[in-house]
């Protein structure tokens, strides 16, 4: 009866220490987030993102309008928002392209890594393209009045890639940075909207 007693509460122990030891070898999700909030920068003309704090600017933001003819209706004019990398070791990304202007754009808590579609230095993309021929029309990556727009980042650091996300609104006439954030881990994606 003493040994059925011992035999029993060892085979328990070495099933909870088991148990322990495959519990420990789930992965673990871990995210060391470097986040800025931008307090709602408004772009009315252009802005230049500093997005690692290093005095050098990385991306720019740009909203321009021009006329491009008249009509029967009046003024045929356009109004382009758009996104340029100006630092050899950033790039940017609204998701995964398709063909031209045919995004999967990122949304909420979409993974941002090396699988998404990325434009480096001196790429000039308009996410956005009003047109007014006496009605307005909108072409681009986003339509004129989303919000919550979300553009991925990639900062090369040496041989290391780190991800990030940057969080727009965008009008007629103004782009909104609300807010960004990086993971500071190498190599390790990020959700898009992750702050802690």
């Amino acid at each position: 009866m003493k040994f059925q007693l011992i035999l029993v509460i060892t085979i328990l122990l070495l099933a909870s220490c088991l148990k322990d030891k495959v519990a420990s070898h789930e992965p673990q999700a871990y995210y060391s987030v470097e986040y800025t909030d931008w307090s709602n920068t408004t772009v009315s003309d252009s802005l230049l993102l500093d997005l690692n704090n290093d005095g050098v600017a990385d991306l720019r933001l740009k909203l321009y309008d021009y006329i491009a003819g008249e009509t029967e209706t009046g003024v045929f004019w356009n109004q382009l928002a758009s996104i340029m990398s100006i630092n050899d070791n950033f790039s940017f990304s609204f998701g995964t392209e398709h063909a031209q202007n045919d995004f999967d754009c990122l949304k909420m808590n979409d993974l941002i890594n090396n699988d998404i579609t990325w434009y480096g230095n001196g790429v000039q993309y308009n996410f956005h393209t009003n047109i007014f021929t006496g009605q307005y029309l909108n072409i681009g990556v986003w339509d004129l009045f989303n919000h919550d727009n979300h553009i991925g980042y990639r900062q090369k650091l040496g041989d290391s890639y780190h991800y990030g996300w940057i969080e727009l609104n965008t009008s007629w006439s103004e782009i909104i940075v609300v807010q960004s954030a990086v993971n500071n881990n190498p190599h390790q994606e990020i959700p898009t909207g992750y702050i802690n």
